[in-house]
């Protein structure tokens, strides 16, 4: 997605939909190198040849893939729902809109004939840990004087976050666990890292 990296490596930009059916054929020559000997594939983007790769991964039959998708479109979805193994959406779906993206996700799932069950599923978050509302609104003002919003608009930004307090981010983590979610991605604020993992570890996690 990112057209900086392709402009310099001198690679051409295609698509979003081309790039997600180079994707998808992707997907199919990592397996074949992963589990065999000698791997020949025949795409419209990509060939091999008797194409060898050692050593082989220790998981056996191979690493899981996940995909990674920040608008979960129904390409995308339905890519993962055809060949991924784990699905991560981020970074911005409170729990209402992720479960709609989830019901998409059963569908296509259906249409494979795939129990969605078997597809691990992650949300990528932004996090803060405030010590209470208090801290928050005093942040959350500042950010609004800066930015030109209204508290009802910040809020709003930060449905699919885990801004707030610890009993507010421990909340919203079950609401999201409950839709079937096992794994996160968390993103602190900069040079507040070590302090917030130690935080989700020590007081957070604990009371999932």
């Amino acid at each position: 997605w990112k057209k900086l990296e392709y402009d310099a490596y001198g690679i051409e930009y295609p698509s979003a939909s081309t790039r997600i059916k180079q994707l998808s054929e992707a997907i199919d020559i990592i397996r074949h190198l992963w589990t065999k000997e000698k791997a020949n594939y025949t795409g419209e983007f990509y060939r091999l040849k008797d194409a060898v790769s050692f050593p082989k991964p220790v998981q056996k039959p191979y690493p899981p893939i996940w995909l990674g998708t920040m608008e979960a479109k129904e390409k995308m979805l339905t890519l993962a729902a055809k060949k991924a193994d784990g699905l991560n959406i981020a970074w911005s779906f409170a729990p209402d809109v992720y479960q709609e993206k989830l019901e998409r996700i059963n569908q296509y799932c259906d249409r494979f004939d795939r129990d969605p069950r078997t597809l691990m599923l992650s949300y990528g978050v932004w996090a803060r840990v405030y010590r209470d509302e208090q801290e928050k609104n005093r942040v959350w003002q500042d950010i609004c004087d800066r930015r030109g919003f209204s508290m009802e608009e910040l809020a709003k930004r930060y449905e699919g976050s885990l801004h707030g307090t610890e009993e507010e981010i421990i909340e919203k983590i079950k609401q999201y666990h409950k839709l079937g979610i096992k794994h996160f991605i968390f993103m602190f604020p900069q040079h507040q890292e070590i302090e917030s993992m130690e935080i989700f570890k020590e007081r957070i996690l604990p009371r999932i």
